[in-house]
């Protein structure tokens, strides 16, 4: 190793050369490198889709549902499935366990489900099999046209815009909201049908005959093969209205005797509008690893040349332009690197001058650069938790090159020439160096493992600082001795550190630790005594437990949930119009996107608030909203989630036999909840409640008539959706219409049951003889867990409330309850990943006793080094309490979990220097304890100030723009590291104080014990000597 640092230092030539291609490299990687607000995540989650037209959720159930289930189940390492049968379609949801090959997965859960679909019915669409990821689920940006236009006009500019858009090589896919499926209704007169002596099944018949392409073989000659088809595939709507329906005779009755034909829309699924005007939106999702900004620009210039030949009367507003927020917390963490980085060079300038400060500041950009360079190499994006964890990496990247650096001045005082003092310095300290950077990378090395949503979240800060701590160790010992030895000069010891000031408060400090180390374990109770009272003194606080930190956000939504009631669009609307009045003018709101109808619920008001710097916190807005809502008899929920969690934290799912038991058991429950005042938007995606009409047919009846059932439902799909004929691609669509056989729109209500007729041996005779009605409770949704029927109870928590709090107080009131359940959401998050972290923080502490047994090879200066790990987490909670803020499982446990890694590289140092003053020096225990915290005092306290001054503007709230001249306080960009960097700062200020008296203390005790062990065992066998050599 160190022929190794010799030959290297001593080429200065190959060194700056490499130290010029890192810095180039790096910069330009950063400014090419692929920009987003959160991670990529690649989850194990797998969604399966099926559509059937009409289909009830029971039917969809059976017929859909089970038959994937029983396929999926025979798939190895599933976590769970989650099914969902709704009224015209199915769903799965697979969850694999962590850590599966993505792309062998997906190819295996397709291979099912093309098995299973041989079960569909016929009418069935094609399954979509679709892998979840965070990014192409997150919209970057939406354009939304609205104004005074037709809503036809509006549909035909989106469609043109949204082809357009997806021909941009960075856009995965872009989904218009507000669409509505082209068709063509053939309208059929009753009255004529009956006249004809007809029934619907027959003009259905005739015209999905007409109306296939039909493939007639082919034909081998002896000049070649010849393919034969016979097109009547429908070109127009005229040739739907010339198809013969019957021949009587010369008569040749067609469809346009019997009907008309309309062009048509399907009923939208949802309706957009936007501040009161009726809109089309394009949500846009980009490809993982393409720029945002590149991406979010291309969309302008596509969207602004389309919008030259539209009318002015169309408006095109951006909603949730990602790329600003991106912008705005690139801006915000790069500000606080800079800040941070600042703050670190003032303090290395007044403690080492501004030479060796400079020298020391080298390190931190090559080090950033060259963790970009290997980040990008893997494959990452720059995200906020890269940028973050550059912020964590200020301080300590120049701990190696300040020790360094120390040292070299000091055998520059002996009078060494600087090549010398800085290859000898390296040499001396590589060892040092590299164990306290290793234990410091071990204790991140585990958090690599993390499995789960949170997992992939957060691997990204391992990944980053692993990659910068690693580029730091070669910068400390190989490029800043470099330097050093071409810049530097002999220079006098402290030279730049001779004030009174800092000799009386190092030589009181000294006088304070001499009188400690005579009372070594009076000083060691009192740091234990003090450690149980910050315990107790944080369970005394209520400050309690919170999983992840709730961010300010830029959106929320208000949910206008289905109370049950069959409620028309119109009526739908009416109600959404009346929540729109409601929060319109409230002051922090800029704009509100409403979408009438959905899934699960009456609509949607999707509000954008203005910039955090000119209102209140989201969750108070959310406040507002919610008292604004409070006197409206239907159910709102004002949903704000902060932070990357996925639905409400308070999850409830609850498992039976059958549906009715569980409606049952939810209302009892929901009961319970509204007694919880920390709960609130309480929902659940069981059945909504009121009541459907069931048709039944009397088959007995039916037969002794001739009736065919089938045409009995046939007719009564004249009243719903149609019955379906086929197809029809006009020039101007991309995607086929569906022919549909309705009654006229004013025909199609409910009392026309009464009307309906059908075929029998008596001619035409009404339906109604057959058909018997019953109101039945409405069942429009059922949800499956591992093929058991399951509802989900979700809430939010009031703010200020704890997840843990509430479910250990409710918790034991459905104890009693006959049925299966078990916590969701956040409480799962927050058990997997506590539990991991607890796993993850002792794999860490045996990873770094390891490489320090091998440094020291002693048990005990082991123990005692890693005694400074014990002390820190009283400091963590001392910073939560002076903070106010709540101990967080993911932030403050990786905050304990980094200061394992932190704090024991200062009494690596300090051992390292006592053990060579002990050999080298033979000095006594006493007087190398306390030469040894002499020499090491400055590093030590070098390294301690630098990482905490790296990290204090984020642990206070702040962001500060050198070049605005500005300070801005709890930006939402830095709020969710707040926690974490509470955790290091106050962790490492407490456990550097603490351990510069106590770990002197705990040396005396230890090397004074095994001092008076050796003189016994030296003495004993001197009198065992005296006693073998004296005359018998």
């Amino acid at each position: 190793m160190n022929q190794l640092l010799s030959t290297l230092i001593q080429r200065p030539r190959t060194i700056l050369m490499v130290l010029l291609l890192l810095v180039v490299a790096g910069i330009a990687t950063y400014i090419s490198a692929a920009k987003e607000s959160s991670p990529n995540i690649k989850l194990p989650l797998v969604n399966v889709s099926v559509t059937l037209d009409g289909v009830s959720p029971e039917d969809a159930e059976s017929l859909l549902v089970k038959p994937l289930e029983n396929e999926l189940r025979g798939l190895d390492n599933v976590k769970n499935i989650i099914a969902e049968a709704v009224e015209g379609r199915a769903g799965i949801s697979i969850e694999f366990d962590a850590n599966v090959d993505d792309d062998a997965v997906l190819g295996e859960v397709r291979e099912k489900v093309d098995k299973a679909k041989s079960e569909f019915p016929r009418d069935a669409d094609e399954p979509v099999v679709k892998q979840i990821t965070a990014e192409n689920s997150e919209t970057i940006v939406s354009v939304v046209l609205s104004g005074n236009q037709s809503y036809r006009t509006l549909l035909q500019q989106a469609r043109g815009l949204k082809k357009q858009l997806e021909l941009v090589p960075q856009i995965l896919e872009v989904e218009l909201v507000g669409d509505a499926d082209d068709a063509i209704d053939v309208e059929v007169n009753p009255a004529k049908i009956q006249s004809y002596n007809l029934n619907v099944s027959q003009v259905a018949d005739a015209l999905r005959s007409s109306g296939g392409l039909v493939s007639a073989g082919s034909l081998e000659t002896e000049k070649g093969n010849l393919t034969l088809k016979i097109p009547t595939v429908f070109r127009t709507p005229e040739d739907v209205l010339s198809q013969p329906v019957v021949v009587n005779e010369d008569r040749v009755l067609l469809v346009r005797d019997i009907a008309d034909v309309r062009i048509t829309y399907k009923t939208p699924e949802v309706t957009s509008w936007l501040n009161g005007s009726r809109s089309v939106e394009l949500k846009v999702h980009k490809k993982a690893g393409q720029n945002i900004f590149h991406t979010v620009e291309a969309v302008r210039v596509v969207t602004g040349q389309f919008r030259e030949h539209w009318p002015s009367t169309t408006e095109v507003t951006y909603i949730g332009d990602l790329s600003e927020a991106v912008d705005e917390m690139i801006s915000d963490l790069q500000n606080s690197i800079l800040s941070s980085v600042a703050l670190v060079v003032i303090i290395l300038v007044a403690s080492l001058g501004m030479r060796s400060a400079l020298l020391v500041a080298v390190s931190i950009p090559v080090s950033f650069l060259t963790g970009i360079v290997i980040l990008t190499a893997l494959g990452h994006s720059v995200n906020m938790v890269v940028l973050f964890s550059l912020i964590m990496a200020v301080g300590m990247l120049v701990d190696g090159a300040i020790v360094v650096i120390e040292l070299a001045q000091r055998k520059l005082a002996e009078g060494k020439s600087p090549t010398d003092a800085y290859i000898e310095a390296s040499q001396q300290m590589a060892w040092p160096i590299i164990a306290s950077t290793a234990t410091t990378l071990s204790a991140f090395f585990p958090l690599l493992f993390w499995p789960g949503f949170f997992g992939e979240f957060m691997k990204y800060l391992p990944i980053t600082l692993i990659s910068t701590l690693t580029a730091s160790l070669v910068v400390a010992l190989i490029i800043v001795p470099t330097i050093g030895r071409l810049i530097d000069k002999p220079l006098p010891l402290y030279k730049e550190d001779n004030s009174d000031t800092a000799s009386k408060a190092t030589l009181a400090y000294m006088k304070i630790l001499g009188h400690a180390i005579n009372h070594p374990w009076k000083v060691f109770a009192t740091g234990v005594i003090l450690l149980g009272g910050i315990f107790y003194a944080y369970g005394q606080s209520g400050l309690g437990v919170e999983f992840f930190p709730q961010s300010d956000e830029k959106v929320i939504t208000l949910i206008v949930q289905d109370d049950g009631s069959p409620y028309s669009r119109s009526e739908q609307q009416a109600i959404v119009d009346r929540v729109y009045q409601r929060v319109s003018d409230v002051e922090a709101i800029d704009n509100i996107q409403v979408h009438v109808g959905g899934k699960d619920y009456i609509g949607q008001l999707v509000i954008t608030l203005i910039d955090w710097q000119y209102r209140p916190h989201s969750q108070d807005v959310a406040d507002v909203l919610r008292e604004r809502l409070a006197d409206i008899p239907i159910d709102v929920s004002v949903v704000n989630v902060g932070g990357p969690q996925m639905g409400k934290p308070f999850q409830l799912e609850i498992s039976g036999k059958s549906i009715s038991e569980l409606r049952e058991v939810n209302e009892q429950i929901q009961t319970l909840m509204a007694d919880i005042p920390e709960l609130i938007n309480v929902e659940d995606n069981g059945p909504s409640g009121g009541v459907e009409w069931e048709l039944s047919y009397d088959k007995t009846l039916a037969a002794k008539n001739h009736v065919n059932v089938g045409d009995i439902g046939t007719s009564i799909k004249l009243l719903t959706n149609g019955v379906y004929l086929g197809a029809y691609r006009p020039d101007y669509l991309d995607e086929e219409m569906d022919i549909r056989l309705r009654l006229p729109e004013e025909q199609r209500h409910f009392q026309q049951l009464d009307f309906l007729t059908v075929a029998s041996n008596l001619g035409q005779v009404p339906i109604a003889p057959f058909v018997t009605r019953t109101i039945m409770p409405r069942n429009d949704n059922i949800t499956r867990v591992d093929g058991r029927q399951a509802i989900t109870i979700s809430a939010d928590l009031k703010q200020g409330a704890q997840l843990n709090k509430v479910i250990e107080a409710f918790e034991p009131l459905i104890a009693d309850f006959d049925m299966q359940y078990r916590f969701k959401g956040e409480a799962e998050d927050q058990k997997e990943s506590g539990l991991f972290l607890v796993k993850a923080f002792t794999f860490a502490i045996f990873l770094m006793a390891i490489i320090l047994v091998t440094q020291f090879n002693s048990y005990f200066q082991v123990s005692l080094i890693l005694s400074a790990v014990v002390f820190s987490t009283g400091g963590v909670f001392i910073g939560l309490m002076w903070t106010g803020i709540p101990f967080t499982i993911v932030m403050s446990g990786i905050g304990i979990i980094a200061l394992a890694g932190i704090v024991v590289n200062n009494n690596i140092v300090l051992i390292d220097t006592y053990n060579v003053l002990r050999r080298e020096e033979a000095m006594e225990v006493r007087e190398a304890v306390l030469h040894a915290v002499f020499l090491r005092l400055r590093p030590v306290m070098l390294t301690t100030i630098t990482t905490i001054l790296g990290l204090l503007p984020m642990a206070m709230g702040l962001n500060i723009d050198l070049f605005g001249g500005q300070i801005l306080v709890d930006a939402p960009s830095s709020a969710v590291w707040t926690p974490l960097a509470v955790a290091i700062v106050a962790g490492l200020a407490f456990a550097s104080v603490i351990t510069l008296m106590i770990t002197p203390c705990l040396l005396m005790i230890g090397e004074s014990h095994k001092d008076r062990k050796l003189a016994k065992q030296d003495a004993a066998a001197l009198i065992d000597g005296s006693e073998q050599s004296s005359p018998g």
